[in-house]
């Protein structure tokens, strides 16, 4: 009885058994074909799916997701920015739901709030985009205008790439094509020149490795303003602008004529003649001084300009009247500088040269001397101009570049020796270039060594 009684309970549990077995439900399959292109997640769809569960791991803490179909924009699940792990799952009802899968994609979720375009008046926003120089933001073509030797803009951005597309005039003309330097995070070593051949270009400003690390282009136009100028319409990475720019704790402006703009710097020799291809103030004293010291710098300079006059301009134009305004020329030349905009520590003025020419065409030795006495007394008011809107700054008389004629040394030393009693903070420089370069300017050798004997002057001068 007892044996019979032993069958019967062992023949139910296995019955009980096979019951619980016969109803419980397989797992659904894993999704198939698992795939991230862009932001986009999708899989094949699982039969008795009802939806699907994302699982995104970021340095090991793991984020789910439901979604109710099989493909999903990643961007729209509001994750925070960073890199993540994700597998898929297809979900039942609880007890069957498969198991995810393994493929272990990388997704890179950028911060939706970054910023990787710049175009019309975005650009101006000083917290993504330094200028230097002065410009003009023109509405009507959404662009901002540089016109002067080493003007331009710094950008901070993490990313593998920079780009810009910009416009240029005389683009066609090899003697005045304006020609642009791209300095990457500062590596003034490894600067990048090259030409503007088009109306508009498109430029890579930057191309490199993701590291993951801040880094800054600077870009800065190599030619002079009265050759022709380039308009900045766009700037965009594959990253993302960095807020913040960089404001250096020295400022210097330089005021010259074709010295600073590096006239023919890089011509083989004297009789060579100028073209926008072989001059670059970015190898012209100012901008190697300004490196030297550390400091931001703007150039307002224009080959063959005088104070007061010059034999090659018209008769109206000199250089104190168009220092109130942008430009030398067209559209920008009568519109008013702000002076707010930029406010040096040191004035670097080189002048001189192009009135002694032009007061030595005269026809009879008196109009020559009324016309040096017309320069002097137009440089005095000219310094006391500069003095007057930035009455904290070190002016310095910078002379001899050209090795000019003694006659305007001497006016020059004349015109510190006048100025003292009302401007003190003020002191006198005289340098010899090497006429190497072209129509015996100096050459790239000659404005290294001048620089360094204006930074050594300015560090005397200032105690920097």
């Amino acid at each position: 009885m007892l044996k019979k009684s032993m069958k019967f309970l062992f023949l139910m549990i296995c019955g009980v058994c096979m019951l619980f077995a016969c109803g419980k439900e397989e797992k659904l399959a894993t999704p198939s074909n698992f795939e991230i292109n862009g932001t986009i997640a999708s899989w094949d769809a699982v039969e008795g799916a009802s939806k699907y569960r994302l699982d995104l791991v970021i340095d090991g803490s793991s984020t789910k997701r439901i979604v109710n179909e099989t493909s999903i924009d990643l961007n729209e699940l509001g994750l925070e920015a960073g890199t993540y792990t994700v597998n898929v799952q297809a979900v039942g009802d609880g007890e069957n739901d498969s198991a995810y899968t393994t493929s272990n994609l990388v997704y890179e979720q950028k911060n939706l709030d970054a910023i990787s375009v710049l175009e019309g008046e975005a650009m101006l926003d000083s917290l993504y985009v330094k200028w230097n120089g002065r410009t003009l933001y023109k509405e009507e073509e959404a662009v901002n205008k540089v016109y002067h030797s080493a003007s331009g803009f710094e950008v901070k951005f993490i990313g593998t790439k920079v780009s810009v597309i910009l416009t240029a005039t005389n683009f066609n003309d090899a003697s005045k094509r304006p020609y642009i330097v791209i300095v990457v995070d500062e590596n003034f070593d490894d600067m990048k020149r090259l030409p503007l051949e088009a109306k508009t270009n498109e430029v890579v400003l930057y191309e490199g490795e993701a590291d993951g690390l801040e880094h800054k282009v600077t870009l800065y136009k190599s030619t002079e303003s009265t050759d022709s100028h380039i308009g900045v319409q766009k700037i965009w990475t594959d990253g993302e602008f960095v807020q913040g720019i960089d404001i250096k704790e020295r400022k210097i402006e330089f005021v010259a004529a074709s010295s600073s703009t590096g006239y023919g710097n890089l011509a083989k020799n004297a009789n060579e003649g100028k073209t926008s291809a072989n001059s670059d103030c970015m190898q012209a004293f100012a901008a190697i001084t300004a490196r030297k010291l550390n400091a931001d710098f703007n150039i307002f300079s224009a080959s063959g300009w005088g104070v007061k006059a010059s034999a090659y301009t018209a008769a109206n134009e000199n250089l104190y009247n168009a220092y109130k305004n942008i430009d030398f020329r067209g559209e920008a030349k009568d519109i008013k500088y702000s002076f707010s905009n930029f406010t040096p520590d040191v004035v670097v003025v080189n002048l001189g040269t192009n009135d002694y020419s032009y007061a030595n065409a005269g026809s009879t030795e008196a109009i020559k001397a009324m016309r040096l006495q017309e320069f002097k007394e137009q440089y005095m008011a000219f310094i006391e101009y500069i003095h007057a809107v930035y009455p904290n700054a070190h002016i310095v008389l910078f002379h001899g570049l050209m090795n000019e004629n003694v006659a305007i040394a001497n006016l020059t030393n004349e015109i510190y020796e006048q100025l003292l009693p009302t401007v003190q903070n003020i002191s006198i420089i005289k340098v010899s270039g090497d006429g190497q370069g072209s129509s015996y300017h100096p050459s790239v050798a000659s404005h290294k060594a001048v620089a360094n004997q204006l930074v050594q002057h300015i560090k005397d001068e200032l105690g920097w």
